[in-house]
Formats: C-alpha cells, structure tokens, sequence
C-alpha cells in the first residue's frame, strides 16, 4: 500500500506559542513530500515492512532559500517480531540565519546522518531496543556519535520495569560563544566544542488494581562541554568554508580569555541533573481521580571540564534536592 503526503506550514517572524505549548523557532516557511510503501501481511521473513522517502525544503519568511534535506526511511519485522530500522538522511549547505543569535546568516556545510535501531519481541515479558546514529558535516564542520539501550521487564502483568542508558559525543567547529560590539564593529566569536553526554531513565508502573496505581521515574543526566581554537566570522558566506572565520589567539587569564581589547568569560561547562517523579493515582469513581506527587530534583553546573561525564553524576549526590509536592483532583460531572 502507498501512501503520499504534501504540507507546506509557515511560521511569521512574531509568532510566541511557548507559553501554551512548545515551538522551536519562528521565521520559518517548510515544505515537505513524503511517499511510503507499507506491507502489513507477511512476506518470505518479514513479518511487515515499509519503506518511503522524504524531502523537504526551507526557507526564512522573505522567502530566502535556506537548505533542502532528504531522508530515505524503512523497517523492518521478521517472522519472530524482532525489527530493525534502518534510515539515512542527507542536508544540503544550509544557510544558518540563527548560529549567531541574532546576527547574519551563516553558510554551513552539507551533512550525512545515518541511523539503526532495533528491538526483540515487544510482546514478550523481557525486550530490548538499541539504536545508534551517526552524523557528519563536511570540512570538518561537525560530527556526533550517539547510542542508546533499553530494557524492559514484565515480571508479572500489573507491574512494568523500564531502564535504558544513553550517550552522546559531539564536536561541533563552530559553536556560538559570544557577541561583542566594539567601536570597531560587531565581532561574533565562535569556538569548536567538544560535547560528551551520558543520561540514563529508569520507570516503575504498578497497577496494584485497574483503579489505583503507583508510578515512578527517575533520569540522572551530565553533559560535559569544552571550548578551543576561538574564532571569529569575517565573511560568513564565503564560497571556502576556511574563509568564513578567522582563528584567534587568545590568551587565558585565570576564568578570562582576553582577546586584545575585550574578553569573554571561559565558556567550559560540566552540567549534571537528576529529576524524578513518584505519582500516587486513585480512580476513586469511574471518571474522577486524585493524584499525589512528589517532584525531586537536584541540579549542578561548574565553570570547567576537566572531569568525565561519569563521574560528574556520580557528584548529583552532593547537590542540595529541591523537593515539589502536589496533590491534583478530577471529578467528572454528568450531564
């Protein structure tokens, strides 16, 4: 069976919907083709399987091109309803209108992604899921390496056990750090970063009866960050990716990097959180229901780099908890 979309959305400039829900950016008009081919009988070893591709373009809202991208996606489930999904997306030089917070566009090199997940039997009482991706820029510009692994029990049917681990290492040429406006003009600085980041989740459900159940989720995240070799955009359009910025050579003084005649703040970062959640819920009338909440959260932030990202969790035990509690009834009228 095929199937076939088109859409074309656009976002003005002005348009704020952060305060009832969330929206990456504005300024944007998209346009985007999808064609898919799905199978849902069984096939030689395949249990169902679709594949399709998928296009799209972008422009700002004065209709100034900004890049094209294509994705050839698939997966796949065999006869014993294990599955694997292979997909592979590629970006054309993009014209980043928002790299410099505010300042010019700035032409980024094309970049290739690919991704594999797969997973065993979701109907059995233990499975697993694993995925792994890989992107990379041209000119050196950016790459990233990421993996993750879940896994599920069922010891019995009204309780679920969840933990999965993920890790993600980036390096990214042209990392934004700072804007200075000086009598001279307006410099943006940039500097490569080198970005590793290991989280993990943990989720408990317990129907104790179809009417109450006890609820729990816990993730422990560090994200660990480290600027070098500074630059500065000089022609951020310039044919050779080379000549959009010019290196500099900074000398650091103490938390200071002093750039000749104005400084910035050393941008190293170690970032470390745990957020968890226990939910109490009791359908004490069909329709109607309480809800007793317990919020914890601990969060870290140092001005350096030198640790891993390991150990950086490991450090969430010596942060002071900020604790929520909450109660919430629903009570359902007939009318």
């Amino acid at each position: 069976m095929f199937r076939f979309s088109e859409e074309i959305n656009w976002k003005s400039p002005g348009l704020e919907l952060n305060d009832v829900g969330f929206m990456q950016m504005a300024d944007r008009v998209e346009q985007e083709t999808e064609i898919s081919y799905f199978v849902n009988k069984p096939v030689s070893i395949f249990r169902t399987y679709s594949v399709g591709i998928h296009q799209s373009n972008n422009w700002d809202y004065a209709m100034n091109y900004e890049n094209s991208s294509f994705f050839f996606t698939s997966a796949f489930e065999f006869l014993n309803k294990w599955g694997v999904a292979p997909s592979v997306h590629y970006g054309t030089d993009w014209l980043n209108t928002r790299i410099l917070r505010g300042g010019q566009a700035v032409l980024i090199p094309a970049i290739w992604e690919g991704n594999l997940s797969a997973h065993t039997d979701v109907s059995k009482k233990f499975f697993v899921n694993l995925s792994a991706s890989r992107e990379k820029a041209g000119e050196n510009h950016f790459k990233s390496s990421s993996y993750e692994a879940t896994a599920t029990v069922i010891p019995y049917n009204p309780l679920r056990l969840s933990f999965s681990l993920n890790y993600t290492k980036n390096q990214d040429n042209l990392q934004y750090v700072d804007t200075k406006v000086l009598v001279t003009g307006t410099k943006y600085l940039l500097a490569h970063l080198d970005q590793k980041t290991l989280g993990a989740t943990f989720r408990i459900d317990y129907f104790i009866t179809p009417e109450i159940s006890l609820q729990y989720y816990g993730s422990p995240f560090a994200s660990i960050g480290k600027y070098s070799e500074f630059k500065e955009i000089t022609d951020a359009r310039a044919k050779n990716y080379s000549e959009r910025f010019a290196l500099l050579n900074p000398i650091k003084m103490g938390d200071e990097y002093v750039f000749g005649s104005y400084s910035v703040h050393n941008p190293d970062f170690t970032f470390n959180q745990f957020r968890s959640n226990l939910v109490f819920r009791w359908e004490y009338r069909p329709g109607s229901q309480i809800f007793f909440v317990w919020g914890n959260e601990r969060t870290g932030w140092k001005n350096e780099s030198n640790g891993s990202v390991g150990k950086a969790i490991g450090q969430l035990k010596d942060v002071s908890p900020n604790n929520i509690f909450l109660i919430k009834l629903s009570y359902w009228f007939s009318l």
